[in-house]
């Protein structure tokens, strides 16, 4: 079953979409080993395909967007060459107000593509979370590590042994190291360090006994293919471990060129994105070799299946927008935004209304109360006190009631 460890991930956004995201590569662990397959590579890269094929929608979206900006930019060009060096208030209010209008013609939002990847961006910072400490995520693995640091946790004086160990290892630990650190600490041991680990606990049989038992098995769960094993790092030196760096930093060129063909035509030599895409396309691949010389094997695999699947994406998506209609794609997109304005102003004339119906209705309500206050009072100064049954009809009182009467209706 999936647990939840103290070892995962925190924050409200990325912790928890790295629990979820760790909850699936768990079930895609024990389905494998269902069927007799143990490999946390093969799972890595499952995982990574599940990701990115539920990421799609969201990468279109961004693509039109773009395939929208380019169609846009010769008019965004000539708005930004025309307010060019004016730098006063009312030139700048001018300037975005154009710019803001164009959008609008064009049914887009100067945010559109903003907004695709921040909901993006936490996906894969979830995703890298759980690649980069997986026995936090799939209890099997933890499990395993488990028999060992018990049998280490419970010897005294251990976090001295521990503390020498796990010098030069990236694990934040206590002064005595809870369990789940000890885990953390053991993912992240080459096979030199297991050797000064059954060193450091020689005399203690027990300790050794569990290392012997278990360490084969979490070998055997974290190969993957040429014996490169997932949770060691590849570091700067010549060894098998070379070929995911390469292969990573090689697709990561392949794909700046597939996802940047269109952009980089532009004639604007003078266009400052465009000086900073041509950088981002050299710094890129260097950034991605160093990263996966620098993190766990596991890692770097998730990075190259990654690039490889978003290169035959691009590839795909290229293919369906070089042959779409862009005039149609236009209006389409166009009558999407009069809606999203029309529903809005919709929106807005309605409670407009419904506050003037209240109005009317507060007011009228107290129109009537006046007039019905008035007209009680009128009667009781009619009926009041002057009207009495007992005066006789031609007295002097009499003759002085109607008088008062006749006064009060003239008022």
């Amino acid at each position: 079953m999936f647990n939840i460890f103290l070892t995962q991930s925190g924050g409200l956004i990325i912790g928890n979409i790295a629990k979820l995201i760790g909850l699936l590569l768990n079930l895609i662990y024990e389905g494998l080993s269902s069927i007799g397959i143990v490999n946390l590579g093969l799972c890595i890269i499952i995982l990574t395909l599940v990701v990115k094929l539920c990421m799609v929608p969201l990468t279109i979206k961004q693509q039109k967007f773009q395939k929208m900006n380019s169609i846009m930019q010769p008019e965004i060009a000539k708005i930004n060459k025309k307010y060019k060096n004016k730098k006063d208030q009312e030139s700048v209010a001018k300037q975005n107000q154009e710019l803001q209008d164009l959008y609008a013609k064009y049914g887009v939002s100067p945010t559109g593509s903003c907004i695709q990847l921040l909901i993006q961006m936490p996906i894969l910072l979830g995703l890298y979370r759980v690649v980069y400490n997986i026995p936090a995520y799939v209890g099997e693995i933890k499990n395993q590590y488990m028999h060992i640091v018990n049998s280490i946790i419970s010897i005294n004086g251990f976090e001295d042994k521990i503390a020498k160990l796990s010098k030069g290892i990236s694990v934040q630990l206590d002064k005595v190291p809870t369990s789940n650190q000890m885990v953390d600490l053991l993912y992240k041991f080459k096979p030199d360090t297991w050797n000064e680990l059954k060193d450091a606990f020689s005399a203690y049989p027990d300790v050794i006994s569990k290392i012997d038992t278990y360490y084969p098995k979490l070998q055997g769960m974290n190969d993957f293919i040429f014996g490169i094993n997932i949770a060691e790092t590849p570091g700067f030196r010549f060894s098998i471990y070379l070929i995911i760096p390469l292969l990573s930093a090689i697709l990561t060129i392949i794909q700046t060129k597939t996802l940047n063909s269109r952009n980089m035509q532009s004639d604007d030599d003078n266009n400052p994105a465009m000086g900073m895409m041509k950088s981002m396309n050299m710094v890129m691949p260097v950034m991605t070799f160093v990263t996966c010389m620098m993190f766990p094997a596991g890692l770097g695999i998730y990075w190259t299946t990654s690039t490889l699947f978003q290169i035959i994406q691009q590839v795909i998506i290229n293919f369906f927008m070089d042959r779409m209609d862009v005039d149609k794609f236009i209006e389409k997109n166009m009558e999407k935004a009069k809606k999203k304005k029309k529903s809005f102003m919709q929106r807005m004339m309605e409670a407009q209304l419904e506050q003037q119906e209240e109005l009317q209705k507060s007011n009228g309500q107290i129109r009537n109360n006046t007039i019905t206050s008035i007209s009680n009072t009128n009667t009781k100064k009619i009926n009041g006190p002057n009207s009495n049954q007992n005066i006789k009809k031609d007295s002097m009182a009499a003759k002085a009631n109607i008088m008062l009467d006749k006064k009060y209706n003239e008022k």
